[in-house]
């Protein structure tokens, strides 16, 4: 088997990393960047909103917000939700393009590119260094394989993902950093290590970390790493990984401090978002689990067809006589069997199956359960594993001897490079223009997986709020036609989820049939009683009626439940404002401006009322607190369409990135020659 040791004398060493010192790595920017170009007059998509345009921290801006951003949970800005993710790089991160460029999807795209490629020409340094016993050219082909994954379309592509992206970078900078400093006690002439690069590691570590969680699988990567790729002991292995140790410790402290449940509780997962919620015993689980971990061999081989979508009924619940759990569970078995006995070999296959088991087992939800039953996007650092594994793979089976100064690839094994990356470039290329906006991506969602049920909500769901915002009564008819027959296509799949009965009434509501919105809201109370958006619409159409009672049943009912559903106070103040009971009526809105202090339409009834018992002071306060907070929000930019965005900003962006590579090129060649 092959082994991955930095062997050679310096000269040799040298030689092998001299060849495309500067015209590599200036090819592998142009073509990450290329690639996916196409992806920057993209608009907002799927779940970008949570990091841009309706993030808190992000829409605030000034200096004010940067505290908020370190201080509490990465969702707080966006759902009020202080568990489980701490991603504050990120945040601070959009924070300054906004800062800078404003709100922008383009600017948004333009920054994933950028930060792809640059993380792709990382990652081919971080190849040579790895990999120096080596032809240089095997890094350079590793990196290709990586770059054109069709796999990858779904984090590049997806602005929510620059956290992918940013964890990435610094991940395998630090990498980088580790193989200089373990290398570097070899280079010098006193043997002692350069510090510096340590340094230099820990700090890209942390940096990685804050950007996203996975990254604490490089404690796993970094010894064995170094083990396999160099000739160190294992108890000095051991000891270099100590820094490490402790800067996650450090880290794992902050987190634990910051957030209020590092992990989301599992009464949020619901069925929909994750299959194996519908597993009735544990077996049945873990057996299904086994079928997401083997597709994900499938698509790093045959990334075809792709979705952004693999939720309930992608995989259906399995038991383990089924073949999809058990071919699996055997392929994994040899596999950790293989490297648990190989690593002590140091053994270059041995890492890449200890690098893609160990990036991948946090998201694969065999150890906890997660919001999302499979994802595309899991699998981005992980198939830096496979893209090593295959081009080894690949030279074993023609017989290519991987370290020879002169790399020479049978013509058999050249025919199978480039058709591969042809057809990963096309498939590449062809996917990313699904992610242009919300309806393109979830419409691509069911042509894919025509079995999942959030496929055909989320498609329902876009025609619904089309047919909302439609003036021409025949197109939003049409509109909201189509959105219910995509419900009812989703509710054939899964019919216990209480919000899209809710949905499906705001439908019927919005095309004025009152009687079919009522069914629904009751079925999704009959799902969840605490489901407040439905039981307050319940009682708006009591209200609308006249049925006051009833109306107020409702309202209480909704609080009972929720009590900051600040819309339900609000309803209830009514209900005692029209039926003369007007003391307690601004009693019930005095909570509801304490949980929203920008409802001035609760003012506005807190005028009305005060006028009504004569109170003609506070009434003119409340008029003008109402008139006050309506100047501000009006003055607040809205949230443009698809369209209305602006192009200028990223013209200058991709001038600037463009004269500062020509003057690193220059400047690059003008070292090397």
């Amino acid at each position: 088997m092959s082994k991955s040791q930095a062997k050679g004398s310096k000269s040799s060493q040298k030689s092998s990393t001299t060849p495309g010192k500067w015209i590599w790595p200036a090819l592998v920017f142009v073509l990450s960047f290329l690639l996916y170009s196409n992806s920057i007059g993209n608009f907002y998509a799927l779940d970008d909103d949570i990091y841009t345009r309706k993030n808190e921290y992000i829409k605030e801006g000034g200096l004010s917000s940067i505290p908020k951003i370190f201080k509490q949970g990465s969702l707080m800005g966006f759902n009020k939700e202080n568990d489980a993710n701490y991603r504050p790089i990120v945040l601070l991160d959009f924070w300054a393009e906004t800062a800078i460029f404003g709100e922008n999807p383009y600017v948004n795209h333009f920054f994933n590119v950028l930060f792809f490629a640059l993380g792709c020409v990382v990652l081919y340094w971080f190849l040579l260094r790895l990999l120096r016993s080596y032809n240089p050219y095997i890094a350079l082909f590793i990196t290709l394989l990586f770059i054109l994954h069709p796999i990858h379309t779904d984090v590049v592509a997806n602005i929510k993902s620059r956290d992918e992206l940013l964890g990435f970078l610094f991940g395998i900078t630090c990498l980088l950093n580790v193989m200089k400093y373990i290398q570097s006690a070899k280079e010098g002439e006193d043997s002692s290590p350069d510090y510096k690069y340590l340094v230099f590691a820990c700090i890209t570590l942390f940096l990685s970390v804050l950007c996203k969680e996975n990254s604490v699988t490089l404690l796993v990567i970094i010894p064995v790493m170094i083990f396999t790729f160099t000739e160190l002991s294992l108890k000095k292995v051991l000891l270099n990984a100590i820094p490490f140790a402790a800067v996650l410790a450090v880290y794992f402290l902050i987190r634990a401090n910051v957030l209020s449940s590092l992990t989301f509780k599992d009464l949020k997962i619901d069925t929909v978002n994750n299959s194996l919620m519908a597993a009735t015993n544990v077996s049945d689980m873990y057996a299904t689990n086994l079928t997401f971990m083997g597709r994900y061999l499938r698509l790093l081989f045959f990334p075809y067809p792709l979705s952004w979508d693999y939720s309930y009924n992608t995989f259906p619940i399995v038991s383990w006589t089924d073949y999809r759990a058990f071919v699996p569970t055997l392929i994994y078995l040899a596999m950790i069997s293989y490297a648990a006995i190989r690593v002590w070999k140091r053994d270059v296959y041995a890492f890449c199956i200890i690098f893609y088991i160990s990036t991948l087992i946090l998201t694969s939800n065999l150890i906890v359960k997660i919001l999302a039953t499979f994802a595309e996007r899991f699998l981005f650092l992980p198939s830096v594993g496979f893209c090593i594994a295959v081009v080894f793979l690949l030279a074993k089976a023609f017989s290519v001897d991987l370290k020879t100064s002169k790399l020479t690839l049978p013509s058999n094994m050249r025919y199978i490079l480039i058709g591969v990356c042809v057809l990963y470039g096309i498939e590449t290329v062809s996917r990313v223009p699904d992610w242009k906006n919300n309806l393109s991506l979830f419409t691509s969602g069911l042509d894919t997986q025509p079995n999942s049920a959030r496929a055909h909500f989320a498609v329902a769901s876009e025609y619904r709020v089309k047919g909302e915002a439609e003036g021409n009564p025949v197109a939003r008819e049409q509109f909201l036609n189509t959105a219910l027959k995509e419900y009812e296509r989703g509710l054939k799949i899964w019919d216990k989820d209480p919000e899209v009965y809710f949905n499906v009434g705001i439908t019927y509501a919005a095309m004025g049939r009152k009687d079919k919105a009522i069914e629904y809201y009751n079925k999704a109370l009959e799902i969840r009683p605490s489901y407040g958006g439905a039981r307050n619409n319940l009682g708006v159409f009591c209200f609308n009626d006249k049925q006051y009672d009833k109306a107020l049943e409702y309202f209480k009912g909704t609080v009972k439940y929720d009590s900051l559903y600040t819309d339900a106070y609000a309803n209830i103040g009514a209900v005692y404002e029209n039926t003369g009971r007007h003391k307690e009526a601004l009693e019930e809105f005095q909570k509801a401006i304490h949980l929203n202090k920008d409802a001035f339409s609760v003012y506005e009834n807190m005028s009305r009322t005060s006028a009504a018992m004569h109170d003609s002071a506070a009434a003119k306060d409340y008029s003008a607190t109402a008139n006050m907070i309506k100047e501000r929000l009006s003055k607040i930019k809205p949230m443009l369409a698809e369209g209305e965005y602006k192009f200028g900003s990223v013209t200058k962006l991709i001038i600037a990135t463009l004269i500062c590579f020509l003057l690193l090129c220059y400047r690059a060649r003008k070292m090397s020659a």
